[in-house]
C-alpha cells in the first residue's frame, strides 16, 4: 500500500504507471536465470471514492482486482461499477 497526502487529480495515476512500469523493466536473475515480474494495481482516492479510510482500502482491492481481471499489468482507478455494493458506502 502507498498512500500519497495533498496530490493533485491524477497524480496518483501517474505515480502507479510509474511503479508499474519499473516493475515490468526489471530483471532479477537468481541462479543464472533471469527473472521478469509485472505487477497490477488499484487506486482509490479518499475522500472522492468514499469518505472512510477503510472503504476507500476496500475500493483499491477492488480496483487491484479488475487489473488482474482484464489481464494484469495495469493500474485500475475505482469506480463505482466495479463493486455492486458500492453504492451503500
Amino acid at each position: 500500500m502507498i498512500i500519497l497526502q495533498n496530490t493533485k487529480e491524477g497524480y496518483a495515476e501517474h505515480v502507479a504507471e510509474k511503479i508499474r512500469a519499473a516493475v515490468e523493466e526489471m530483471q532479477i536473475q537468481v541462479q543464472g536465470i533471469i527473472l521478469k515480474k509485472t505487477i497490477s494495481i488499484g487506486i482509490a482516492n479518499f475522500p472522492e471514492d468514499s469518505d472512510t479510510f477503510w472503504q476507500t482500502l476496500k475500493f483499491a482491492d477492488v480496483a487491484l482486482y479488475k487489473a488482474k481481471e482484464n489481464g494484469r499489468n495495469q493500474a485500475v482507478h475505482f469506480t463505482a461499477d466495479l463493486w455492486e455494493g458500492a453504492e451503500e458506502y
